[in-house]
């Protein structure tokens, strides 16, 4: 998988991201170059979903007052299929500590990509 190059989660940059299905994260930023994984998801319209997490309507409390009150990141892999999106997505829950995902609510995918390796340039 390829992650795109992050994108600040401010909505004006809602235009950069595709609305295509996909895999993605939201990070925060320790410094210049680190990163911190805070939450992975995925979607069949990243667009929509990246303009979800923004809104007053996010349902999960702790990753909302992030965005607010943090600078955060997004940036997203896009996948051919929503059943891809849901492995990759349990995978990358499986091996990465993220922080505002809901340890009671686990991905739904098969488990088919638990042992994927990934390898990044920013990670």
């Amino acid at each position: 998988m390829n992650w795109s190059s992050r994108v600040e989660c401010i909505e004006t940059e809602s235009k950069s991201i595709p609305k295509e299905i996909g895999v993605y994260e939201i990070q925060g930023r320790i410094d210049s170059e680190k990163y911190t994984r805070r939450y992975v998801g995925m979607t069949d319209d990243l667009n929509r979903r990246f303009l979800e997490h923004l809104s007053d309507k996010e349902p999960n409390l702790e990753l909302k007052k992030f965005l607010k009150n943090k600078k955060s990141f997004f940036r997203y892999s896009i996948t051919k299929t929503v059943n891809m999106a849901k492995d990759i997505e349990k995978g990358l829950y499986e091996i990465h500590n993220h922080t505002y995902n809901d340890l009671n609510h686990p991905p739904s995918g098969s488990g088919g990509c638990l042992t994927v390796t990934v390898i990044e340039k920013n990670p």
